[in-house]
């Protein structure tokens, strides 16, 4: 690999190499490409910036010369990575086919997620117009959360949302918007799924029936 330091000349192939096929990539920082130090610095040169990368294929006798005109003024050196050509490969497809951009440098993140969060209980007991509460951060992208409540007698489900543990409720779902957040007879049963708003979730059974209620409940966010 060669480095450019930004505003100079640097030789990245002699007169004198054997070899006249060459393949190239580029980082760091885009160049100017010459035949001479002079003339890898004139605006007309060819320009070959930062992700480029292909074949150099040059005339017996020829050297050739980069000269790192920081195109976006960041002060980075260039780095290019040049060698004969060898070789040819050619790449499958990779599994992610789609990538969205991450705050680091340089990182691919994948557009999706296999990371979910699950909880579950069985005869959990609620005390008499009590309630009984379980809470979780959603894992990164998921979308919804899943639940399904089985009460012994009438019940309800609540759904809160958090920036983060221990925060206020910033806001939740309750029968109050919804009355299929409540059970309507045998069986007592609820099903939702819920679109995830915020990370940090708590869902809450609560019983309306006046005694003791025990819950099935299954929890699931992806």
């Amino acid at each position: 690999m060669v480095t450019v330091p930004v505003g100079e000349s640097v030789k990245l192939i002699d007169s004198s190499n054997p070899n006249r096929d060459f393949e190239f990539s580029i980082s760091g920082n885009g160049v100017r490409l010459g035949r001479s130090k002079a003339t890898a610095t004139e605006p007309a040169a060819k320009p070959a910036l930062a992700g480029d990368r292909g074949e150099l294929r040059l005339d017996p006798g020829e050297s050739i010369y980069a000269f790192n005109f920081d195109p976006k003024g960041n002060g980075r050196p260039a780095d290019i990575q040049i060698e004969k050509q060898g070789f040819v490969i050619s790449f499958q497809p990779r599994s992610v086919l789609a990538t969205v951009e991450t705050t680091a440098e340089d990182r691919e993140a994948p557009a999706a997620s296999d990371d979910f969060i699950f909880e579950g209980a069985i005869d959990r007991t609620i005390p008499a117009n009590g309630s009984v509460s379980i809470d979780f951060e959603a894992p990164d992208r998921a979308d919804d959360v899943g639940i399904l409540a089985e009460f012994d007698a009438a019940g309800e489900v609540e759904v809160g949302f958090a920036a983060s543990a221990g925060e206020p409720i910033i806001a939740s779902r309750t029968v109050t918007q919804d009355a299929t957040y409540a059970t309507t007879g045998s069986p007592d049963q609820i099903y939702k799924s819920v679109l995830i708003v915020a990370p940090h979730i708590t869902v809450t059974f609560s019983d309306t029936s006046g005694s003791n209620n025990d819950v099935n409940y299954s929890v699931y966010a992806r």
